[in-house]
């Protein structure tokens, strides 16, 4: 190829090469269905399996975090929905001071459910080591307010491995407000 081509197009090939992270995600992806929580956890487990190998604890973070956006992006893709129907989902309405203020002082049923969610949160969000236990349990939360699904979204796609303070981590992302 240098002979015929020159050294600019062994350049130009390495410069477009695939990441090796996506070789590896296609590698294990590729013409395999992942319609039930024992195919998916099959695959979460190969993917851990070859990123445990990577010896270099920066790699494997970043590595770590490529995967985890790309589960993410493979399983909460959600189609369109047209009509009307249960299970029609829809964006959260955003969070409102009033509400913010009033959700203690409310005895609803969704007031309860808002702060069942906030604890739920804030446990994984001071605790990021049940992260990887209770990673599938967090996806299917339907939260209530939008700052709740943008905190769950940025747990599920955060490294929980990293020890740094994962709290402020999210903030940097959605915004202090939001995680306080």
């Amino acid at each position: 190829m240098i002979r015929s081509e020159g050294p600019a197009a062994i350049q130009a090939r390495v410069d477009n090469a695939m990441p090796m992270v996506e070789l590896l995600w296609r590698r294990e992806t590729d013409g395999q269905s992942f319609d039930s929580p024992e195919r998916k956890a099959a695959l979460d487990n190969a993917l851990r399996e070859k990123i445990r190998l990577i010896r270099a604890p920066s790699i494997r973070s970043h590595y770590g975090q490529a995967i985890k956006d790309m589960r993410w992006k493979l399983f909460n893709a959600r189609p369109p929905q047209q009509g009307r129907g249960i299970g029609r989902w829809q964006k959260p309405e955003g969070v409102r001071a009033s509400t913010k203020s009033s959700l203690l002082a409310s005895s609803g049923e969704g007031a309860q459910v808002q702060l069942r969610e906030a604890v739920i949160l804030a446990v994984l969000i001071r605790t990021p080591s049940l992260l990887p236990e209770f990673e599938a349990a967090l996806d299917r939360i339907p939260c209530q307010t939008a700052e709740h699904a943008a905190i769950r979204d940025a747990l599920l796609r955060l490294d929980p491995t990293d020890k740094n303070d994962l709290a402020a981590a999210i903030g940097a992302e959605i915004g202090a407000e939001a995680v306080e």
